[in-house]
């Protein structure tokens, strides 16, 4: 992927990125990889929260984690600063109470590292309100993430309000324009 992704990149021009879910981590890996190529990143419901998969929500009696993507955001590596040979390298911690409606996160113990070339790509995160993402989104906005992101220029805030986001399911979000 990174190097497809970046050769088709080079061959169409620079380009925004729009992925759903687990394609999300690929948006990340292009931006990490090639972002002179990457104008932004749109992802909708993004399923890339830091180091771990969530399983269960407010309405799923079983709630609990698996470990994931141990370079944060991705699977495979991408380039920190300071520099992490292995995953193994960059130590987290829990943040937070985890409950079914209100997600903990895993974040880098601090000093956190960051994601220099990430930092270079506007990133924007879209969820749905009634969506399961709901309980968990924020982990990708919390913590060390909201730093590396917002060095990214990062647009949530009202995105992530009933007035633009109306949906109650995964793979059907609605984008509301209001003219606000």
């Amino acid at each position: 992927m990174r190097i497809a992704g970046c050769d088709l990149l080079s061959r169409i021009g620079p380009s925004f990125l729009v992925s759903h879910s687990f394609g999300a981590q690929f948006a990340i890996v292009l931006s990490d990889q090639c972002p002179e190529l990457v104008k932004g990143s749109v992802n909708v419901e993004p399923g890339n929260i830091p180091f771990q998969s969530l399983i269960g929500n407010a309405t799923v009696p079983f709630v609990g984690r698996s470990s994931a993507r141990p370079w944060g955001f991705t699977v495979g590596p991408v380039k920190y600063d300071p520099p992490a040979a292995a995953a193994t390298d960059i130590q987290t911690v829990t943040v937070g109470p985890d409950t079914p409606g209100n997600r903990s996160c895993v974040a880098q113990a601090e000093p956190a590292r960051k994601l220099p070339n990430v930092a270079k790509v506007p990133y924007l995160a879209l969820t749905g309100e009634a969506s399961v993402h709901i309980t968990y989104d924020h982990c990708a906005l919390c913590c060390e993430s909201l730093e590396i992101l917002s060095e990214s220029r990062i647009v949530v805030g009202s995105l992530l309000s009933t007035d633009y986001l109306l949906g109650d399911d995964h793979c059907r979000v609605t984008l509301l324009w209001r003219g606000y």
